[in-house]
Formats: structure tokens, C-alpha cells, sequence
């Protein structure tokens, strides 16, 4: 069986690039499902395996009527009624509703044609006997607001028990529909692969037990609110919770389709990093994962979904050699033998991005008007705005290209 064709799952995305394979997964899927399947092509056209009788609906008895194709010409063509199913009512109800608003504008775009054509296929096939629905790329050509008439569709399909296939480019729709981690494959060559929530537990085990591990050779102090985010995964309620919001949002959900990811530690380090992104070869994306102590359980997890990692991180280690170091001095060591195993290329800003680039965070504060007591408040605020200021120069961001770049180099495309 076609792993895309697993029932168990009611709802799945195929993310990958360009000519990874996703258009010929589905293909082969719905040629496992002649029957009981249908695709709707990223222009919004109907694809079936075997020829199907197209069926008139009768609104008032909510009967699928149809004719045989065989006999057309007859002086009586024998007409045929079908009773339509509970499940189909439903999805040619919100289908009939979309296509009436359409209908309202006298000149339509290619995004409003597509949709109009994706709700009519709804509305002219049988779908009683209908359990597969594979979408490829049913994103293209819509805005914002027909994306989410898409969205709601899957939403439609979903709830009535229809299992629905999708190929997708876009993170705005894996997001409207808060997919997980489970309702992903990811394609590459045609080969796939995934992640399971039992798989994620145990990423993010080992990543802990590492860090604990030095932190316990160095004798290094606890970090109560480090040791509590390290221990999440045994408690299920917090781990869930962590899961839901960190891979359950936009920003992770672009890092699906970008090659190379870079790892930060915070809001400063992306507003820096933003000053020279036109730098980074096109398939990057900055991920910010909230905080030092998940950045190894995301090192492991990009680099188990196929990804080049980077990781800017701030050292972190006092002034004073070997004293009083910490739960963050641990993680820096631990990403330091991953980056001497060749696992990941590491970036340290020493002691951290403000001391290591010269950063006058309250001369900074003073020219953008900030009063005493607001910089001593909203530091992280201040790192933030400190950071896209002092990188507007464009001296300060050949430092930070060199630094973090290592070189100049030049820009490849690759294409997604």
C-alpha cells in the first residue's frame, strides 16, 4: 500500500521541493483508489481514475440525479436517482455556499475561477461513494481570503469522514489548519520520510540527557527554569503543550520547505540577522525556539528532517575562567562537540551579542527616547530595536557577515 493511502491518518501533507516527488505520490495514490477517489490539480481541475457519470443535484428531495453517458442521443434517456449521502450533504452545502458568493463579482481573478471550479466538482460528482480527496497545491493563485475558503473546506471534508491528500508549498495553510508533526511527509528524491510524536519524545530525552551529562561532569550550578524546561518530556501536559506551540505555528512550518536553518537564541539575534539575510542562499530560514535549552532538541529534529543547521548562540561563560558556570555554559558545550563531530556549524557571540559586537544598549536607548526606567525594564525590548539600529550601519553588518558567514560568499537559488 501507498504510505500516502494509510487511513489511519485522516489528513496528510506532502511537503518537499520542486520535482521531490510530491504530484507523483498522489498520482499513485489515487491510482490505488479508481473507485473511491478524486484529485483536484493545482489549476483547480478534476482528475479521476475511471470515467464517472456527472449527476445533477435535486435540492428539494437531495437526490443525486444522473444520466447514462451510453445512452445520450436516445429519444429517452434513461434517468437514474441516487440518495445523497449524509456526509456528501454536508460538503455540497458549504460548496453551494462559496460558489453563490462568487458568483456576486461580474469579473473574476484566476484565484476566484479556481476556487468557483474546486466548489463546483463538489456539486456535480457523486460523492457517496467518494473517500479519498487529494489536493495538489491547491494554494496557488488564491489570497489570504480564499486560502481560508480552502482551509475550511479541508475542515468540511475532515469532519464528514473524508480522508484528504495534500501537496503544498505553503506554510499559511499547514498553519490555518494547525497541522502537526504526524499529519506531515516530507519528500525528497521521491523518497519519504516522517516524524512521530514517540520519535519526538525521544529526541527531545536524549538532547536532555546530554546536556545533564556535562552539566554533572563540570559540576556546573542548576538553572531552576532551564531544569524545568529539560524535564518536560515527563510530564505530558507540558511536553504536549511545548509541542503544540512550537511546531504547531508559521515559523516552523517555514522551515518545512527551506534546506538550511538557523538557529537562534532570541528576538535580537533575528533582528540582526534580518540586516543580512539577503546574504543567506535562498532555501534559509531563522528559527527562534524561545529559549537556549531547546536548541539541541531542534538541532536533532531539523537535522532528522534532513536540514543544514546553524546555530548562533551566546557563550555565556563568566569573565572568571571556570566559576559559577551554569546550565548555559552545558548546552554551549554540548553544541560545541556537535559542531566538532561536523553535525552542525556553530556561531558564538562571546561573552554574547551585545558585549562581542560593542553594543551600547542605553546610548541606543537614549537616541531612540526610552527613558531610564523603560530600559531597565524592557531590556529584552530594548536588545531588539538596539539590535536592527546598530545593524542599519553598514559597516556593523560587514562584522556580522564576517563573523557569522565566515566569508562573503555568493547567493545560490534554489528553487522550492
Amino acid at each position: 500500500m501507498n504510505y500516502v493511502n494509510d487511513r489511519s491518518k485522516s489528513l496528510l501533507f506532502l511537503v518537499g521541493a520542486n520535482g521531490s516527488g510530491k504530484t507523483y505520490a498522489l498520482n499513485a495514490a489515487l491510482n490505488e483508489h479508481r473507485d473511491n477517489g478524486l484529485l483536484i490539480t493545482e489549476d483547480g481541475v478534476l482528475v479521476v481514475p475511471r470515467q464517472k457519470n456527472r449527476v445533477s443535484i435535486e435540492y428539494e428531495t437531495m437526490y443525486y440525479y444522473y444520466k447514462d453517458e451510453k445512452a445520450r442521443g436516445q429519444i429517452r434517456e434513461p434517468k437514474e436517482k441516487e440518495t445523497i449521502t449524509e456526509k456528501a450533504k454536508n460538503v455540497i452545502g458549504y460548496c453551494d455556499s462559496i460558489k453563490k458568493k462568487i458568483q456576486q463579482f461580474k469579473t473574476k481573478s484566476k484565484g476566484q475561477e479556481k476556487v468557483a471550479n474546486i466548489m463546483d466538482i463538489f456539486t456535480r460528482c457523486n460523492l457517496n461513494n467518494i473517500e479519498f480527496v487529494f489536493f495538489d497545491e491547491p494554494e496557488n493563485y488564491l489570497d489570504e481570503e480564499f486560502l481560508k475558503v480552502i482551509a475550511n473546506l479541508f475542515h468540511v471534508l475532515l469532519v464528514n469522514g473524508f480522508v484528504v491528500r495534500s501537496a503544498t508549498h505553503n506554510p499559511r495553510l499547514l498553519n490555518l489548519l494547525r497541522v502537526n508533526i504526524e499529519q506531515i511527509i516530507l519528500l525528497d528524491n521521491h523518497k519519504m520520510f516522517d516524524v512521530s510524536l514517540d520519535e519526538l519524545n525521544k529526541m527531545y530525552f536524549s538532547s536532555t540527557k546530554e546536556i545533564e551529562k556535562v552539566r554533572t561532569l563540570y559540576q556546573m550550578e542548576i538553572d531552576p527554569v532551564i531544569q524545568y524546561k529539560l524535564n518536560m518530556h515527563r510530564h505530558s501536559l507540558a511536553f504536549d503543550s511545548f509541542v503544540r506551540q512550537s511546531l504547531q505555528n508559521e515559523d516552523f512550518y517555514r522551515c518545512l520547505f527551506c534546506k538550511h536553518i538557523f538557529i537562534v537564541e532570541g528576538e535580537s539575534d533575528i533582528a540582526a540577522l534580518s540586516c543580512i539575510k539577503r546574504e543567506f542562499d535562498t532555501s534559509t530560514e531563522i528559527f527562534n525556539p524561545n529559549g537556549k535549552a531547546f536548541i539541541p532538541f531542534f538541532v536533532q529534529l531539523f537535522r532528522c528532517l534532513r536540514k543544514k543547521v546553524t546555530v548562533i548562540i551566546d557563550d555565556d561563560r563568566p569573565n572568571q575562567e571556570e566559576k559559577n558556570l551554569s546550565h548555559p555554559v552545558a548546552i554551549t558545550k554540548v553544541l560545541e562537540q556537535q559542531s566538532s563531530n561536523s553535525e552542525i556549524t556553530l556561531v558564538i557571540h562571546t561573552p554574547n551579542m551585545e558585549d562581542h559586537y560593542n553594543i551600547d544598549l542605553d546610548t541606543i536607548g537614549r537616541l531612540l527616547g526610552m527613558s531610564n526606567k523603560v530600559r531597565s525594564k524592557k531590556r529584552g525590548w530594548l536588545k531588539y530595536l538596539a539590535a536592527s539600529v546598530y545593524f542599519s550601519d553598514e559597516g556593523n553588518r560587514t562584522r556580522i557577515r564576517n563573523h557569522v558567514l565566515g566569508v562573503t560568499k555568493e547567493i545560490s537559488f534554489e528553487f522550492t
